[in-house]
């Protein structure tokens, strides 16, 4: 999504995170030196993501750090977005029950998710691609409140001249 001074990634997630993660390998063009010298965070996301591929159970990091990387790479580009602030948001559920069976998903894998991204929020602060702060509540398809969690940014900052 593209704003007057934003280019905005959006990953959504609802029930991947609480679902078994198969380790995936990393294609070596994200070890290529090009991503510039402010996404030192997000850089060392992936470096720790090639030593222990497990490293984080619930959040998809790997997927994270190739959205910040791609966003960082057009906003630097000599187009219309070159310039634009790039913004990763990162969308995710904390549904009560599994849909196919009605058990309960796991409270403690919900609880680790938001403590990865904590972790990640932290690693990832101060680098040009700016990820999400704020969290609100949404309903479900089924119309029950539930205990659905929305991760949200913040508005774009303006662009300085």
């Amino acid at each position: 999504m593209e704003t007057a001074s934003a280019l905005i990634g959006i990953e959504s997630k609802r029930f991947e995170p609480y679902r078994p993660k198969r380790v995936r390998s990393l294609s070596d063009a994200y070890w290529r030196p090009c991503w510039g010298r402010r996404v030192k965070g997000y850089e060392a996301i992936r470096d720790g993501l090639r030593g222990k591929p497990d490293l984080y159970r619930h959040l998809d990091a790997a997927q994270l750090f190739k959205h910040a990387f791609a966003l960082r790479t057009a906003v630097h580009r000599p187009d219309a977005r070159l310039g634009l602030e790039p913004i990763l948001f990162y969308i995710y559920a904390e549904p009560d029950v599994w849909p196919k069976d009605g058990r309960l998903v796991d409270e403690r894998g919900k609880t680790r998710h938001r403590e990865e991204i904590a972790c990640f929020r932290e690693a990832v602060a101060g680098d040009e691609v700016v990820a999400d702060r704020r969290a609100e509540t949404v309903r479900d398809e089924s119309g029950s409140a539930g205990n659905e969690s929305v991760q949200h940014h913040h508005a774009p900052r303006e662009r300085s001249a």
